[in-house]
């Protein structure tokens, strides 16, 4: 379908500028619903957080119908909202997502933000625990075999645009084979991939202990491909420029 767009505008701009048409066509209004979040995705992909909020801002939103596209791009505004130390603001947005669209992958992420933001106001010490997260890691335990990894979800806007990132995700590993307290070290684009990282990584099942002891701590790298595919690595990516070195998650 969208081909078909593409080409009925490169046929109309094609004719105008021949003079051989007799009617004007015009782009249709779908390509917009298209075009416009996939560039707002593109954008923030590349750190240009002015062109999202212009794109994302609540008047340009107005246009938009309570969908899935709507509410992930209004969740790029509260990202960069957040990024720019705008936490209010950005809290703000994502109990707006909550609250309007429940159900959606987008609400799932802005609830996770939430939960930070709860963590970091109620424990003083949460987001320096959150930033020693590698010091916790523990080389010996790198290789404990998981029995379940519960697929992660790629966010859907991100799929359909191409986006391509990864998140780094440090947790603890119980002796009954649970994850716990997972935490985002690194992810490019920042906070694009966290929240369905985290999500998965809690599901995730690991061998048994054979003997009881402190619970040990590891890292995943979670590369999302522009194809739609996630692959499950053990070394940590390079950090990026618009993220923290590690962010409580």
């Amino acid at each position: 379908m969208l081909n078909r767009w593409i080409a009925a505008f490169t046929l109309a701009t094609g004719c105008l500028a021949l003079g051989a048409c007799q009617t004007q066509v015009f782009l249709p209004a779908e390509m917009q619903a298209v075009q416009t979040p996939i560039a707002a995705y593109h954008a923030y992909e590349r750190s240009d957080c002015a062109t999202v909020e212009r794109l994302t801002d609540e008047d340009a939103l107005e246009v938009w119908k309570r969908n899935e596209m709507r509410h992930s791009m209004k969740l790029l505004y509260g990202f960069c909202r957040e990024i720019s130390g705008d936490l209010s603001a950005a809290e703000a947005i994502y109990r707006q997502l909550v609250d309007e669209a429940p159900s959606s992958f987008a609400a799932d992420d802005a609830a996770e933000r939430i939960r930070i933001f709860k963590l970091t106001t109620n424990d003083p010490g949460y987001a320096r625990w959150a930033a020693s997260a590698l010091d916790r890691v523990d080389p010996s335990m790198v290789n404990r075999k998981p029995i379940e990894r519960v697929p992660v979800r790629f966010p859907p806007l991100a799929e359909s645009a191409g986006i391509e990132g990864y998140a780094v995700v440090e947790f603890g590993v119980s002796d009954q084979g649970t994850t716990k307290n997972p935490v985002v070290v690194d992810s490019n684009p920042p906070l694009l991939f966290d929240g369905a990282s985290v999500r998965a990584v809690r599901r995730w099942r690991f061998e048994r202990q054979t003997q009881t002891g402190p619970t040990s701590r590891q890292l995943i790298r979670l590369l999302f491909r522009p194809d739609g595919q996630i692959a499950a690595g053990e070394e940590p990516a390079a950090s990026n420029p618009m993220s923290s070195p590690a962010r409580a998650n």
